[in-house]
């Protein structure tokens, strides 16, 4: 068993070594955000922010980090390179609100949530790092690692609710002046986090049931289609929480 599990292992790192190799070059992706060109493209204060210096991939992209303090916070941004999932997660989410699609130059400090992964599963032989890839790899997400600044934002498409057809419609697309031209690409390579190999990571499975916990009642930002039907568990533990937090300011 063991001799079979190294294989397995060597397997996997051989494939995320060649899959490294010939990761094609991105040099687009997108995000969905509630916040106005406005207040995102400013010269001060402008594009976009981590929360913190956390670095571990895991816990970004099941929203498993306390905002609260900057060493335990994302230190990265969620992007995608699939602008319908983008266009999706405002859909399902915004609930007739207006929202916006960013479209951004990504440089050397962006990386495959993907390729991520599988590096770290063939360090370590953790398969709960596979079914991380399992739920979420349909996202197509590549995090920006310390930010996203204004100059690499080319501009932003808005998306309005059409109450008379009960669905969301494109609006204006929004250029940045401050976007600054250039030939740059997200990293091919693996991103290697700087703090120590997680020793547990919290799954899908249960992190909706361990956010029922939390006062804050945060939950990932996904939206439930079925074109994505990775997002539907997102969606149903979102309104679930949504339930128990109304649940808890109306009685306690």
């Amino acid at each position: 068993m063991k001799i079979l599990k190294l294989l397995s292992l060597l397997c996997v790192l051989f494939l995320c070594t060649a899959q490294s190799h010939a990761q094609q070059q991105v040099n687009r992706v997108y995000r969905m955000d509630s916040r106005s060109p406005d207040e995102i493209f400013r010269s001060a204060g402008g594009g976009f922010s981590p929360r913190g210096t956390n670095d571990n991939i895991a816990e970004h992209i099941q929203e498993y980090s306390d905002a609260g303090h900057r060493a335990a916070a994302s230190a990265f941004i969620s992007t995608t390179v699939n602008q319908e999932v983008a266009i999706a997660w405002g859909v399902g989410f915004q609930d007739g609100e207006t929202f916006y699609v960013y479209d951004i130059r990504p440089t050397f400090r962006f990386y495959s949530v993907v390729l991520s992964l599988q590096r770290l599963y063939a360090q370590t032989g953790n398969r709960n790092y596979l079914r991380l890839i399992r739920v979420y790899e349909d996202q197509a997400e590549y995090v920006a690692l310390g930010g996203i600044s204004v100059t690499q934002i080319h501009g932003a498409q808005a998306f309005l609710y059409d109450e008379s057809s009960g669905s969301y419609i494109e609006g204006s697309y929004i250029l940045n002046n401050l976007y600054q031209d250039a030939e740059t690409t997200a990293n091919v390579s693996p991103y290697t986090p700087r703090s120590q190999l997680p020793t547990e990571i919290i799954t899908p499975e249960t992190y909706c049931a361990l956010n029922l916990t939390l006062p804050r009642y945060r939950v990932r930002l996904t939206a439930s289609t079925h074109k994505y039907p990775f997002l539907s568990k997102s969606r149903q533990c979102h309104d679930s929480l949504l339930t128990i937090a109304y649940l808890y300011t109306s009685f306690f």
